[in-house]
């Protein structure tokens, strides 16, 4: 079986990402800053060995997503509310011949490749992979088959009772589970900040940097002293 991972994001238009964000960087920018994001992240996953990359996007077509390479594959995010287009994307790919498929957001640039092949490893032994978000949501999830119950509209989707209120489902339904790593969703002022501070210290460090385009647009082109929530 071919695997895939999904990443599901949007179209970078200001005013319509990044909210949070966007009052204190303004709408343009943080527009800029996500299309980073969304970029960094896909092109990150392209680069692993055996998997291929499925992106649903929502809000049209995105020219610089071209950039990636001929390995990604773009299908339109379906849903009315967020669980549903969660569920649509794990569907759709399913339906598009792939077991497993893992779900990544575009909220986590600095996110390690690694991660995601250690999702796929941790689904060799369970039916539903992971990936904890420091806030109390997830960065990431996957699985063999389509399981409703895990986005019902039922679940209160960003907050941070998401995480918990998933995996109460998951022994609901006798799934067995297995958590990685946890990570960090970049929504706030204050997420930028750290990882921009990420993002230094491994420029200090000589460390690969795992979203070069983010780290480009933070370091050389945004100043956040001065910046309020």
């Amino acid at each position: 079986m071919r695997k895939a991972v999904v990443v599901v994001g949007k179209v970078p238009r200001p005013g319509m990402v990044k909210s949070r964000l966007a009052r204190s960087l303004g709408e343009e920018r943080a527009a800029c800053l996500y299309e980073c994001f969304l970029l960094d992240t896909v092109e990150a996953v392209a680069g692993l060995e055996g998997v291929e990359v499925v992106v649903s996007l929502l809000g049209g077509l995105l020219e610089s997503l071209k950039e990636i390479g001929p390995k990604v594959r773009v299908i339109p995010q379906r849903g009315e509310t967020f669980g549903r287009r969660l569920r649509n994307s794990i569907a759709d790919a399913l339906d598009m011949g792939y077991r497993p498929v893992v779900l990544l957001g575009s909220d986590n640039p600095s996110l390690p490749p690694e991660a995601v092949a250690e999702a796929f490893e941790a689904l060799r032994r369970c039916d539903v992979v992971i990936g904890p978000a420091t806030d109390g949501g997830y960065y990431l999830i996957g699985m063999h088959r389509l399981h409703e119950g895990l986005f019902s509209d039922e679940i209160e989707w960003g907050t941070e009772r998401v995480l918990g209120q998933t995996l109460e489902r998951c022994r609901r339904e006798g799934l067995s589970v297995s958590l990685i790593r946890p990570w960090y969703d970049v929504d706030t002022l204050k997420d930028l900040a750290f990882l921009k501070s990420h993002i230094e210290g491994w420029v200090l460090s000589g460390d690969h940097i795992p979203c070069p385009r983010t780290a480009k647009f933070l370091l050389d082109h945004l100043e956040l002293d001065g910046l309020k929530e």
